[in-house]
Parts: C-alpha cells; structure tokens; sequence
C-alpha cells in the first residue's frame, strides 16, 4: 500500500483507538471502502460500506448490552441490527429505509450466484451516505470524537 493511501486512510490509534472494537474495525471499513471510488469499482464501496455500518451497530450493542445474548454480534443482518438498536437509543435511526435497501448487499455483491448484484456508482452513494450517517450517530451514542471524513468527492 502506496504513502498515498497510508496518508489518506490514517491511523487508526490517533485518538487511542483500539483495533480491537467493533468502532474501530467499522472505521477501518468505512474509509477503506472511499477508495473503491478512484477505480469505480462499486462493488467493494458497497461490500466495505455495508460491513462498516454492520460494526458500527454492533459497537452500539456490545457497548449498550443490547440483547440478552451475543447472538446479535454474530448476525450480518442489517434490519435485525438497526431494529435493536433503536428499541434501546432513542432516536437513534428513525428511518430506517436507506438500511433495509442496502442490506443485501452484505452478499448480493460480495458473491457469485443467482442473486448476485453488481452496484453502480448510485447504489454506493447511497451506501456511503448511509455509512456516514451511521457513524456519525454512533460517535454521539458512544461519546466518540468524530474524525472528519471528506465525502464530498462522491458526488
């Protein structure tokens, strides 16, 4: 991996961050996930996106102790994940529509098949607008400092 990258992604421990978090991993995804743009290679924003918003959630549950269980840190399914967490954080995500569209694509894009799908660049906007929100919320939820994360370049 070029300095380019290296510079662009940054370290993950700036602000003491432990790899080992769902938090972490989630960013970790999130901005890797920006590069797929400079090939247009959609499919990866979407597969990564999906994933970082997969953790992010997860880093609610495992923090908030949502469930009575770990089953929910096992699961990949979007809509079970956000309906958790907005039974516990109050206005957490109340629509929830940008979520149910793009939970699919955890495999749909990932993997060959009868049902696979293959994302244009308007589907990984949506999937990274998505992301972003969700980070965004999950920073205030757990009193994370948010690092800025220019999207802009997106559109």
């Amino acid at each position: 991996m070029g300095q380019r990258c290296l510079d662009k992604i940054g370290i993950l421990y700036r602000n003491g961050g432990n790899m080992n978090s769902y938090f972490e991993l989630g960013l970790s995804d999130f901005k890797f996930s920006l590069y797929g743009y400079d090939e247009k290679e959609y499919n990866q924003v979407c597969s990564l996106g999906v994933q970082s918003i997969e953790k992010f959630l997860k880093a609610i549950i495992e923090v908030k102790s949502i469930g009575s269980d770990a089953s929910l840190l096992k699961t990949h399914n979007l809509k079970i994940l956000i309906k958790e967490v907005n039974a516990v954080v109050q206005d957490f995500m109340p629509d929830v529509s940008a979520i149910f569209q793009i939970s699919s694509y955890y495999f749909d894009v990932r993997y060959p098949g009868d049902n696979f799908y293959e994302p244009d660049k308007q589907d990984a906007i949506l999937v990274t607008e998505t992301a972003y929100e969700v980070y965004q919320k999950v920073c205030k939820v757990l009193n994370k400092e948010m690092i800025n994360i220019d999207v802009s370049f997106i559109y």
